[in-house]
């Protein structure tokens, strides 16, 4: 805990959160804490969809979908 401190986008990995918009061209963003952040995904969510931060890229985090499908809804 102590070597990631003072890097916080290292302390937002495993953080549940919802995107505050459509992702385009991979892109998005996310609110945690008192910070906006930028977010990158492979998936084509939308605005309100609960992401996880997965890593930290620079001043990026790296979401998943939350939600996986199951295929039987």
């Amino acid at each position: 805990e102590v070597k990631v401190l003072n890097q916080r986008t290292q302390r937002c990995v495993g953080a549940h959160t919802t995107l505050l918009e459509d992702v385009k061209l991979g892109r998005s963003r996310v609110r945690i804490e008192d910070t906006v952040w930028v977010a990158q995904t492979n998936e084509a969510l939308k605005a309100g969809d609960e992401v996880t931060v997965v890593a930290a890229e620079g001043t990026s985090l790296l979401v998943k979908s939350i939600h996986k499908s199951s295929g039987t809804d």
